[in-house]
């Protein structure tokens, strides 16, 4: 819904073009249904369930790949983690999710078939830089702007330990935005850590790495709550 704020001019103001505002707000119909499929059973699973579960506005369901036998086009977003993988291809479903423009969300991690990413998707190409094991911590990118994120939730990521994935590079093909770039040690580096764009007219995520389940532990710990962590969630869902 799109809706416009003004205010009058007033009594000797030079400039009056700066009282008019243009604002959307939106209006959720239903819930949103969103699948989580995985590779193996994981604790990141679980992790992304409890936050997504907080939303009353979501439908969560769970699955790895090899007990999922639903229809996908019913979701409003796939989540895929460690998929696909070294021995499971998913190109059927992607294919299908791709034709309805569904969204989907890549979580690469350790049992990642990267290839197979790139076949997947045409937002960025992944590009291996040899049989490694790379560690991340996340930081903030200040020019993001797909959406606003809290200034507290901002500082926390500097709890969050290191995530891990294969050791690549992500490369555009379409416009993308990065959301966090990776510290690796004490480095700062502008090399994306979590991106998102639209691939046609399916928005598309990628997320590097595994253990997220550690933000969620790490932050409930020091702060008595997750909320840092579940709106990094959120705002991506």
């Amino acid at each position: 819904h799109h809706y416009r704020a003004v205010i009058g001019c007033a009594q000797g103001e030079v400039n009056c073009k700066n009282n008019v505002m243009d604002f959307y707000i939106e209006v959720v119909d239903g819930k949103k249904n969103i699948l989580i499929l995985a590779d193996a059973p994981h604790p990141d699973i679980s992790a992304l369930k409890s936050t997504l579960n907080r939303y009353d506005n979501y439908a969560v369901e769970a699955e790895t790949i090899d007990a999922f036998s639903g229809d996908v086009s019913k979701y409003d977003l796939v989540v895929f983690h460690n998929l696909p993988s070294r021995n499971k291809d998913i190109q059927g479903i992607v294919k299908s999710l791709k034709q309805q423009q569904v969204s989907v969300w890549y979580w690469v991690g350790t049992q990642t078939n990267v290839p197979l990413i790139n076949q997947s998707q045409q937002l960025a190409k992944l590009n291996i830089q040899g049989n490694y094991i790379q560690e991340a911590r996340p930081i903030f990118n200040s020019n993001f702007s797909y959406f606003r994120v809290e200034q507290e939730t901002i500082n926390h990521l500097n709890i969050f330990p290191p995530t891990t994935f294969p050791f690549l590079e992500i490369e555009p093909i379409k416009d993308m935005q990065v959301l966090l770039y990776q510290k690796i040690g004490a480095i700062s580096t502008q090399k994306p850590l979590w991106t998102l764009g639209y691939d046609d007219q399916q928005m598309v995520a990628i997320t590097l790495g595994e253990n997220i389940w550690k933000w969620r532990i790490q932050e409930n710990a020091k702060f008595g709550n997750s909320n840092s962590f579940d709106e990094w969630i959120q705002k991506i869902t």
